[in-house]
C-alpha cells in the first residue's frame, strides 16, 4: 500500500515536472490533482438524516401554525425546505420540497373529533435527499413574521411589551442564525402581540356567557352597546343584571361589526341559552329599532322598556336652546308615577 502511495506521488511530481518544462510566455497549463481521501469522503452523499424538528407522533399543537413555526425552525437551522400539500381548518401535510427526486420526509396533522388542536398523525422524520444540494441560497429560507413570532412566544410568552424590533433582529440572529429585515422583524412583534391577545377577525361574533345562576338575579336585564377605540373596528354589546343587593354583574357580552340585525339576533339568541323567556322579565335598552325587533321576538313573554337618559339625549338634541335643562326637565318627568300629575308636569314641560 506504501509502494503504492509513493508511485503516485512520484507520478504527480514527474507531470509538474514536465509542465515546468512547457512553460509558454511564462504561464502554465491547468493540472488537476487527484482527490485525497479526504475530500472523497467529503464528496460522497448522506443518504438518510434527520430533520431535527424533535416531532413526535401523538403530539398535539394549538393551530396548524404552531406546526409549521416548529417545522420552518427546524427547515432554516438544517437547511431543507418543506412545501405545504394540504391546508384547511381541520388538517395540514407538509412534504420536503425534493419529493419528487425521491425524498421521503413527511408530516400531516389535524383536528381530533372531540378536540380543537392539531394531531401528528403521520410522520417520516428521515430526509432521503441529497443534503449537499440543500446547501444552497435557494433552501437558505429569510425570516418570516411567523418565525419571528415563534421566537418571540418562547422568550416573552404571554407577554405584550417586547423589545424593538432593531433588538428583536439581534435576537434571531442569535437563535435562528438568518438575518431578518426591520419590516419583517416588525410584522412578526405585530404578530406576537394578536397571537397573544386574538385577533379581531377571530373575536368578532364571539360570545361569553358568565352568568348561569340568573334565578337569583332581579328579573331586569340591561343591554347597550359601545365602539371599541382602538386600531380595531367593531363594538362590544353586553347584558347585566342586579342580585337582590343591588351589586351589578354581567351576564353576557359579546364583539360585533356594527349594530344591526343579524347582530341583535345572534346575541339575543345566545343570551336565551342562561335566560328563559318567562313572565316577569323585562328588559331594559335604547331606542333601537333592532333591539326593539329582536326582544318581542326572542322573549315574546318578556317586557321591554327604555332608557330614561338615552330617551333624554334624543329629545336634547331637538330642542334649540337649553338643551341641558330640557334634558333634565325629561328625566324628571319620568320619575312620576301618578297618571295625573304626568299630566300636569308634561303640559308645563311643552310650554317651556
Amino acid at each position: 500500500m506504501e509502494n503504492e502511495v509513493f508511485e503516485d506521488r512520484e507520478h504527480v511530481d514527474n507531470r509538474i515536472d514536465n509542465e515546468e518544462d512547457n512553460v509558454v510566455d511564462g504561464r502554465h497549463e491547468y493540472v488537476e490533482l487527484p482527490c485525497s481521501g479526504e475530500t472523497i469522503q467529503q464528496c460522497q452523499k448522506v443518504l438518510e438524516w434527520k430533520d431535527g424538528t424533535g416531532i413526535e407522533i401523538g403530539q398535539e399543537f394549538v393551530s396548524k401554525e404552531a406546526v409549521q413555526d416548529v417545522v420552518n425552525r427546524a427547515a432554516n437551522k438544517y437547511c431543507f425546505a418543506t412545501k405545504t400539500g394540504k391546508s384547511d381548518p381541520s388538517r395540514i401535510t407538509l412534504r420536503c420540497r425534493q419529493f419528487l427526486e425521491g425524498c421521503q420526509w413527511y408530516l400531516r396533522a389535524g383536528k381530533g373529533k372531540n378536540s380543537d388542536c392539531f394531531k401528528v398523525k403521520v410522520y417520516r422524520r428521515m430526509h432521503t435527499c441529497d443534503r449537499s444540494d440543500l446547501s444552497t441560497t435557494d433552501c437558505k429560507k429569510t425570516g418570516t413574521p411567523r418565525l419571528i413570532a415563534s421566537v418571540l412566544h418562547e422568550d416573552y410568552p404571554a407577554q405584550l411589551d417586547t423589545p424593538a424590533p432593531k433588538n428583536i433582529m439581534g435576537i434571531a440572529r442569535g437563535i435562528l442564525g438568518m438575518h431578518c429585515s426591520y419590516s419583517t422583524t416588525w410584522r412578526g412583534k405585530k404578530q406576537h402581540v394578536s397571537d397573544v391577545r386574538g385577533s379581531p377577525e377571530k373575536s368578532t361574533r364571539i360570545c361569553t356567557l358568565i352568568c348561569t345562576c340568573f334565578k337569583v338575579m332581579r328579573k331586569v336585564i340591561i343591554m347597550d352597546a359601545t365602539f371599541f377605540k382602538s386600531i380595531y373596528d367593531g363594538m362590544l354589546v353586553f347584558a347585566t343584571a342586579q342580585d337582590p343587593n343591588h351589586h351589578n354583574y354581567i351576564i353576557a357580552f359579546g364583539v360585533i361589526d356594527k349594530e344591526k340585525d343579524t347582530s341583535w339576533s345572534w346575541f339575543l339568541r345566545k343570551l336565551k341559552t342562561v335566560v328563559p323567556d318567562e313572565p316577569g322579565l323585562v328588559f331594559m335598552s335604547d331606542i333601537y329599532q333592532s333591539i326593539i325587533k329582536y326582544v318581542a321576538q326572542v322573549f315574546p313573554n318578556a317586557k321591554h322598556g327604555f332608557c330614561i337618559w338615552h330617551m333624554s339625549q334624543n329629545g336634547r338634541g331637538r330642542v334649540k336652546n337649553e338643551k341641558d335643562e330640557a334634558a333634565t326637565k325629561f328625566r324628571e318627568l319620568a320619575h312620576v308615577y301618578t297618571d295625573h300629575e304626568f299630566r300636569t308636569e308634561y303640559e308645563k314641560f311643552k310650554r317651556r
